[in-house]
């Protein structure tokens, strides 16, 4: 009786602990906290990058500063650099297409 009861409860907290990871993982827009989790960046450093202007944010009033998602992913794979086999590759297509 006590085994069943400790197993109905722990499926719950299993059940709130998926559904909260899930809610966390479909969210679109962050606050300053919830970004610093997701870029692994500190809190402090993204206002460094707002107040510079290097990161894409948005001040709705004018106090609390959100972010994006999307915006976040595409500012975290910027300056993207290529491979030694990608450049490569870029290469000899480059050479195999050139006209003389």
């Amino acid at each position: 009786m006590i085994e069943d009861k400790l197993d109905e409860i722990l499926s719950v907290v299993n059940f709130i602990k998926n559904f909260s990871e899930s809610y966390e993982h479909s969210k679109n827009i962050f606050g300053i906290e919830e970004a610093s989790e997701y870029t692994g960046y500190s809190v402090g450093y993204l206002y460094k990058l707002t107040s510079t202007n290097s990161i894409p944010f948005s001040k709705p009033n004018g106090k609390k500063i959100y972010f994006s998602r999307e915006d976040l992913d595409l500012w975290l794979m910027s300056n993207k650099k290529r491979s030694n086999k990608q450049i490569d590759d870029l290469a000899s297509s480059f050479i195999t297409k050139r006209k003389y």
